[in-house]
Parts: structure tokens; sequence; C-alpha cells
């Protein structure tokens, strides 16, 4: 700790001297006046130095200089006294409410790794807040690590928490190996007391894992009236369907009704109750009670998202019915023309779906049944004319062997709505491929090492953002415990500087007459360089006022790139347009081949211009985001405004230098007069030195914290190195895989489309047999018909002719 300073002894001569002085002049000429003006502007230095000394010990004495040694030495301890990370935690908990994953999780992260903050009685806050933030940014894996050590750790406020946080995460994993060693952790952290909502999430973790009789047991334990109990209700029928069984299956249809009979609270119990309806249909069609499964899909009503799938279930409904109505043909045609009615109500609630091909073939069997010709042959011919085209394509496309990571990109493509005209699988082929097993595991196992990549840009992002901070000048403001009493020791060090400029003015009015070569150009080069210190702001209002000012600049900045962005993102939508425009005249068969290569040529050009300009807009709002990052910062060692501070003290010495050479030539008198201007130079200097080393031991303080920051770092990326070979590892074996992937899917939606084909083509065969057959019996008919009618006649007129004879 620095001390106040006693009165330096020079200081005490100098005033004996200038005591002498003063008793020596005997009337004041033109010189001796001169000497009185210098001596008043010293004193007026004198009394700045004085208010500036006070300001510097009030910062020494600060509370949190006081804490410095304890928080930034080399041996440094966790001192709940001094705040710091207990500090750090609390912003970290601010910006986690605030739903900053990112930075809560960097603060946190810092705090939690600490050697020595587990000792801390917030250690516990701090990790449930990293787990959190974790979790908060989809970093499952991150986020199970350190609910995992609260619960290790047996934490009294968050260990129940954390064990439900880890069924969750469980369960989003689809690693189901620890469930039970989380649920009888948690057992015994609560007394075997098991809350109703942990129950419901523990209960649909053994029904996904098949474990039906447990799942049953912990779900009848969650009440009704609870917010998880209808949806615990309705588990537990669906594991009673598992288990099977005839008594079990009575049990969940007298749980599925219960479900869709109660009041519903919220939209999510609504859905929970249609697909009660929905399940109750499927049993009663199963268990043969049709009138029963047609009522319980009629309760599922027309704006629910099931309504489509309720649809197409109960049409088959109406045909079994009719089915078993043979005998009474005007029933029947009743239940067929309700099932064609059902069909038709799909088709425009739910275009586009799978089930086009396979509703519209139905459609056509109906209208056979019906005997409406006209309308059978349209739908079975609509669903030839929309498949045979691009089966024959896969075939062709099968033969020449495509390229199967670009087949997968295009099938990933349809995912996204990218698909382009350059696309190799058609339209709807890659939307069908979709369906298939193997793309989906391949489309699921891409995605997942897009989202670890972006996991890593990011995760590198953001430590070579922390490097970025810890390398620069401004890393005293990563602790915001320094950056008060360092801003504030750079302000009282300048304005000091001022003042030994203000000095120096005053040695070299008395001494530029005795002053040697260079003397001058010495001064010119201080002067511009006071110029320059003079736009340092010298308060802490004035370094506001600063931070406002260009804050104000880069807003404007950021205004006018978000305009740009909005004009972007409006071109590449307009490409896309375009784009789609010209898929579907290619998968029309509208789209000639030199067509399709002026699309293809002209359309990736404008869209890769168009990506350029978008990564230098990524470019610009990266700069943006980086000066946004230092406005608020005071100048710190290595920065532009320290360098300004050591080039005017370097000149100010160099000036010194002089003044002294000067001093041995100038006269008795004039050196007798510079007495009490060297007493305050004495004094100012004595200032800035005990600033500088302030500043120094603030920012020495802030590099050994910055080092031990950027060890945990250095460990981290070595982690992130790892894990990012990983990544690529599995990509490498995904593209091998897609191959094969690529190859099934083409081959079974190739199938899915024959398939459709040919039912339809067996319909529009079974239409001509059936017509065929019609026109057989009407000729039948009229054959018999005309037999009758000579038999009539002959029978008639046989006597005539018999007398005629």
């Amino acid at each position: 700790m620095v001390r106040a300073r006693q009165r330096h002894p020079v200081i005490a001569a100098a005033v004996m001297s200038i005591a002498a002085l003063a008793m020596v002049a005997a009337k004041p000429g033109p010189a001796v006046k001169r000497i009185d003006g210098l001596r008043s502007r010293a004193s007026a230095v004198r009394s700045q130095i004085t208010g500036l000394e006070r300001q510097l010990q009030a910062v020494l004495d600060t509370a949190s200089v006081r804490c410095l040694e304890a928080k930034f030495s080399p041996d440094a301890k966790p001192s709940s006294g001094c705040g710091g990370l207990e500090e750090r935690v609390s912003e970290g908990q601010i910006l986690l409410e605030l739903k900053d994953y990112e930075r809560a999780s960097i603060l946190l992260f810092d705090a939690v790794e600490t050697p020595g903050f587990d000792r801390s009685s917030v250690y516990d806050d701090a990790v449930n807040a990293l787990a959190e933030a974790l979790y908060g940014s989809g970093n499952l894996v991150g986020a199970r690590t350190y609910f995992r050590l609260l619960v290790e750790r047996g934490s009294r406020i968050y260990g129940q928490r954390a064990i439900v946080r880890l069924i969750e995460i469980t369960g989003r994993l689809n690693d189901y190996g620890n469930v039970d060693v989380y649920y009888d952790a948690y057992l015994k952290m609560s007394g075997a007391s098991v809350r109703p909502e942990i129950a419901y999430v523990r209960g649909k973790q053994l029904v996904r894992a098949g474990r039906y009789d447990d799942a049953i047991a912990v779900l009848a334990t969650v009440p009704r009236s609870n917010a998880a109990g209808l949806k615990a209700a309705y588990l537990q029928a669906v594991a009673l369907i598992g288990k099977g069984g005839k008594e079990a299956t009575g049990r969940a249809i007298e749980l599925f009704r219960s479900v869709g009979d109660s009041f519903a609270r919220n939209p999510e119990e609504k859905e929970v109750q249609e697909l009660a309806w929905l399940a109750l249909g499927r049993l009663y069609y199963d268990l043969g009670d049709l009138t029963r499964s047609a009522d319980s899909y009629q309760n599922i009503p027309r704006e629910s998202s099931h309504f489509p799938d309720m649809l197409f279930e109960v049409t088959w409904t109406f045909i079994k019915r009719g089915q078993t109505l043979q005998d009474k043909p005007e029933q029947a045609r009743a239940e067929f023309q309700k099932a064609v009615q059902a069909l038709d109500i799909l088709l425009i609630a739910a275009p586009g779906s799978r089930l086009g091909p396979d509703i519209n073939i139905l459609r056509g069997n109906l209208y056979l049944r019906l005997g409406e010709h006209d309308k059978a042959s349209a739908a079975f011919e609509g669903v030839i004319g929309e498949y045979r085209p691009t089966m024959e394509q896969l075939e062709k496309l099968m033969t020449e062997r495509g390229d199967a990571k670009r087949l997968l990109h295009d099938i990933m493509a349809v995912d996204e709505r990218m698909l382009t005209v350059d696309s190799l699988l058609p339209p709807l082929a890659a939307k069908w491929a979709q369906g298939q097993e193997a793309i989906d595991d391949a489309l699921h196992v891409y995605k997942d090492l897009r989202v670890g990549k972006n996991e890593v840009e990011a995760a590198r992002g953001v430590i070579a953002r922390l490097n970025r901070v810890l390398d620069s000048p401004d890393r005293v403001e990563l602790f915001p415990v320094v950056t008060e009493v360092h801003t504030a020791t750079l302000l009282t060090r300048d304005r000091a500087l001022q003042l030994v400029a203000e000095v120096t003015d005053l040695q070299g009015e008395l001494l530029r007459p005795y002053a040697g070569a260079g003397y001058a150009e010495a001064v010119a080069r201080r002067k511009a360089l006071e110029n320059k210190f003079g736009s340092i702001p010298k308060t802490a209002q004035g370094l506001s006022e600063r931070a406002n000012r260009i804050g104000g600049r880069i807003d404007d900045l950021d205004r006018q790139l978000f305009r740009l962005s909005i004009a972007l993102d409006s071109q590449l939508a307009v490409l896309a347009a375009i784009d789609k425009y010209a898929v579907d005249l290619k998968a029309g068969g509208k789209l000639d081949p030199a067509d399709e290569e002026y699309w293809i040529s002209n359309l990736n050009q404008v869209r890769a211009a168009v990506e350029q300009m978008k990564q230098e807009h990524d470019q610009l709002a990266v700069w943006i985001r980086r000066e946004r990052e230092g406005l608020t910062l005071a100048g710190g060692s290595g920065s532009q405004e320290s360098e300004i501070r050591a080039q005017l003290q370097e000149a100010l010495g160099q000036e010194a230098a002089l003044v002294n050479q000067a001093r041995a030539r100038a006269p008795a008198d004039v050196v007798r007069a510079l007495t009490e201007i060297d007493a305050v130079s004495v004094e100012v200097d004595s200032l800035v030195g005990r600033a500088n080393r302030l500043a120094q031991v603030l920012e020495q303080a802030v590099d050994r914290r910055a080092d031990v920051i950027r060890r945990a770092i250095a460990v981290e990326q070595g982690r992130l190195d790892g894990y990012e070979r990983q990544v690529l590892a599995y990509e490498n074996e995904a593209g091998d895989a897609a191959a094969s992937a690529a190859a099934r899917a083409l081959k079974g939606v190739r199938d899915e489309f024959y398939d459709f084909v040919l039912r339809a083509d067996v319909g529009l065969v079974d239409m001509a047999w059936q017509k065929k057959k019609e026109k057989s019996d009407e000729i039948s008919r009229l054959v018999k018909k005309e037999r009758a009618e000579l038999k009539a006649m002959d029978q008639e007129f046989g006597e005539v002719l018999q007398a005629e004879e």
C-alpha cells in the first residue's frame, strides 16, 4: 500500500531560499515583477497538485484497492470480503435472467473453474447458473457435466432440480443409460417423496424405454389435478397398450375416454385430448367396433393439427362399414360416399401430403365401387401423370450413378427449402427421399454434425474474442473491480502531466535565454504532443461523453448495416423465388436443356455475388461489434493513448534535461528565482510517479489474472480441438455412408413411385374390366331381351304363320 508522502526536504530548503530572496529584493523592477508573476503561477500549480494528491489518496483508500492483492496476487484465494468472483457470479446470474447465455457462460465458467472457489458459499449458485446457461444455449453435454456436479456435491438447494434436468437431457439425447441412477439419486435426496412433475418425467422415460409395468406404476401416482395429470393419464394408457392383453386394453380405453372427456385447461391439454380421441378411434377400429371408432374420430376439430390423420383413418372406418353391408347396397353406397367426401376434404386440408397418392388411388377405387368411371379414371391418371415421370428420371439417375454426396445435398436442400435448378434430383423425389429411414438417419447425423460444427465455430469465436481482449491494452475492463480504480488513476495522472508541462513552461521562461541548441525544437515537439494529449478526456464525464459520441456513430453504422442486411435478404429471397420457378418448370418438364443451362449459369453467378456481399456484411458486423466492445475503455497500458502519454513524458524529460543544462549557464539570481518553481516541480513529479506506480500495480495485477484465464482458455482450446477432430472424423464417416444411404433412399423412392403407378395402372385396368363387364352384361341383357322378345313374337304370330303355311 502506497502511503501519503512526507514533505520533501528540498521543499523546506526552497521555502527558506524564497524567504531570503524576498528579503534581498530592494524594489520591484521589471525582472522582479516577472519573477513574482512566475511565483504566483507556481503557487496556483501547487494548489492544483494538492487537490490531485487528495484525489489520488482517496483512490488508494478505497476498499477496491485494499482488495487487489487478495484478488490478483499469484497466490490469490477467493475472499468473500472483497467480492471479485462473487461479483462475477452475480453478473452471470443477471445475464442468465436476460437469456444472454453466451456471456453468462463465460463469466460463470471463469468463476467455477477458479481453483479454491469450490469452498465459496456461492459456488453451488455459480455451478447451477452455469449449467442453466449451457442448457439454455443448447449445449446439453456441457450442461449435463455441471448438473452432475451439483448432484455429486449433494447440493441441498439445486440437487433435485439438477436431477430433473438430467432426466430431461437424457430424453433429449436419447441416452437412457443413467435414468435409473438419476432417479435413485433423486429418491435418496427427496426422502422417497416424488413430486408429480418428476414422476411424469420419469414415467415418460420409462415408456420410451419400453418398461411398461414400471411406467404404469409411476404415472399412476400423478394426480389428475396436477399440471401434468392429463398427460400422465394419457401416457399410462399408452403404456397399457404397449403391455398388451385384453384387460390392459380395456383399462387403456377407459383412460383414453376419461382424458378425452376431461376439461382442457390450456392448449397443451387440448392436444392431449385430441391424441386420446385418435387412439380411441384406432383401438375401436382394431376391435371391429366401427360405430364407436367413427364417433371417436368426430371429436377432433377441423382446426386441429391431427385433423388430416383423423380424416384418413375415419375413411377406412366408412369403407369397412360399407364392406359389411354388401346385402344392403344403398346403405353400403352411402358409406362409400362418406369415405369419398372425407378424402376430398383431406386433399384440401393437407395439400402436398405424402398420403396424396394413396388418397387418390383410394378415391379411384371408391369411385369404381360407386360406378363413377370418369372420376375414377381422373384419379388414377392423376397419380400416374405425377409420379411416372419422376420414377423414370430416378431410374435413369440410378443407372448413371450420380454423385452420392450431391444427391444427399439435394435431399437436405428440400428440408431447408433451398432446392435449386441445378439440383440432380427431381424435387418430388428429393421430398419423398426424406421419408426413407436411411435418409432420415443420415439427415439426423448431418444436422447433428452441423450443430456440432456451429458450436465449435461459436466456441472458437468466443475464445478468439476472449484472447483478443486479454491481449489488448484494454484487458483491465474484464475486471470491473479494477476498472474504476484504474480509470480514476489514469485521470489523476493525466491531469498531473498537464501540471508538469505548466511547471516546465515556468522554468523555460526563466532559462530560455541560456538554453543551448535543440531547446527550441524540444519545446516544439513537446507542444505538438500536448495538442494530441489535450484531446484525451481528463474527467470521468469526459470519458462518458466520448463513449456516447462514438457510440452514436457506431449506432448509425449499425442501422445502415441493418438496412443493407434487409436488402441482401430481399435479394436472396428474390433469387430463391426465381429458382423455385425454374425448379417447378423443370419438374413439370417445361424447361428445355438450353434454358436450364441459362438458368443455372446466371442464377449461380448472381447468387455468388450476393453471397460475397453477405460475407462482407458479416465482416463489417464483426468490426462494429469489436468497436462497440471498446467504447468504455480509458486507454490502459499499450493503447494509443498510453503511447501519447509515454511520448509526452519522454519529451518533458528531454526538455527538463536541456533546462538543467541551461541552469548551469544561468546567473545566480535566476537560479535563486527558480527555487520555488523547482519545489513545485518536485511535488508534481512525485505525484506523477505515484500515479504511475499505482497504474503499474493495477496493470500487473490484471496481467497475472489474465494469465490464469489464458491457461484455462488453453485447456478448453485443447478440448475444443479434440472435439473438432472428432466431429471431422464423424463427418468423414457420414460422407462415406452417404453413398449407400442415398442409394437406398432412391431405390426406396423409386419402388414407392413404382407401386403408386402400378396400383393406379391396376385401377385403370380394373376400371376397364369393370366397364367391359358392364358392357358385356349390357350386351347379354340386350341379347336375352332380344331373345325373349323374339320368343314372344314367335308365340304371338305362330298361329298366323302356321295358317299361312
